[in-house]
C-alpha cells in the first residue's frame, strides 16, 4: 500500500507496473516517489517486461493497494480462458489469459497460474516470473 492522492485510471484486476515519471510522463504520478503506475502492455519491453508487475486492487482514500504475489479471485472479465492449472500470461489485448500473445515484437512472461476451487471463482496465484521472451 502506498499513500497517493491522484486519481488513477487503472481498473481492479489489471496488471500494472511502476515507471519513472520522467521516462513515460505518466498521468498517474506519485510525486513523492517520482514514478507513475501504468498498465502493462506486451507491445513494448519498457511497459512491463523488465519491471516488477503487480495486480491493481484499488485506490481508496489516497491509498493505493497492489498485489505483488499471492492468491486473488478475479472478476470474470479480468481473465480470458481461465482453466485450472494453466499458466497465465498477458494476451495481445493486455488482459490476463492462458494463451500468450504470439504477435511479432510482443513480450511473453509467465504471471502465475489458475487455481482450482469448488466455489466457481476465477482464482489465480499471481507471481510474475523475472524472465521474459520477445517474439521475433
Amino acid at each position: 500500500m502506498f499513500p497517493f492522492s491522484s486519481a488513477l485510471s487503472n481498473e481492479a484486476g489489471q496488471v500494472c507496473y511502476f515507471s519513472p515519471t520522467a521516462v513515460l510522463g505518466g498521468a498517474d504520478t506519485f510525486s513523492v516517489y517520482d514514478c507513475s503506475v501504468n498498465p502493462a502492455a506486451v507491445t513494448a519491453l519498457e511497459k512491463g517486461a523488465r519491471s516488477q508487475l503487480f495486480i491493481f486492487l484499488h485506490h481508496i482514500n489516497g491509498t493505493l493497494t497492489l498485489l505483488h504475489k499471492g492468491y486473488i479471485d478475479l472478476r470474470p472479465d479480468a481473465i480470458v480462458n481461465w482453466s485450472p492449472g494453466k499458466t497465465i500470461y498477458l494476451n495481445a489485448n493486455n488482459v490476463l489469459d492462458t494463451t500468450p500473445t504470439g504477435a511479432s515484437g510482443h513480450w511473453v512472461r509467465s504471471l502465475g497460474f489458475c487455481v482450482p476451487n469448488t466455489e466457481g471463482k476465477k482464482r489465480i496465484w499471481f507471481e510474475a516470473d523475472s524472465t521474459y521472451l520477445k517474439i521475433i
